[in-house]
């Protein structure tokens, strides 16, 4: 997709302390936020997940443990498989959902954008 359409990129820090992602430049951070209830969910039951852990073990887990606290989190919030709805049907729902929440305004390209994908 980089390579053919060419998006500007940006990266940006997801996870305090670890490694950046690279995001689409033009996307509005609210509107990754809006989108990212998954990652809400992870977050929350990841934050449980922990503090049995400390209780278990009487202190915080290391870097290693927490990404396997997080692959538990993520399985634990998991949802059953939907059946497939139509891509058009998708993206009506999308486009409605998003006008609802941000109305027709209009996203700048923020300072720092660069043309490609992060260089991958």
């Amino acid at each position: 997709m980089c390579e053919k359409l060419g998006p500007a990129t940006v990266p940006r820090e997801a996870t305090p302390g670890l490694r950046p992602v690279m995001e689409i430049a033009d996307v509005d951070s609210e509107l990754i936020d809006w989108s990212a209830t998954r990652r809400e969910q992870i977050e929350k039951a990841l934050e449980g997940i922990t503090d049995q852990s400390v209780r278990e073990h009487g202190r915080l887990p290391g870097e290693r443990v927490r990404r396997g606290l997080g692959w538990w989190a993520a399985q634990d919030t998991r949802r059953e498989k939907k059946p497939l709805k139509p891509l058009e049907m998708l993206r009506a729902w999308w486009r409605a959902s998003a006008l609802l929440r941000f109305g027709k305004q209009m996203v700048r390209r923020p300072a720092g954008a660069v043309p490609g994908c992060g260089g991958r």
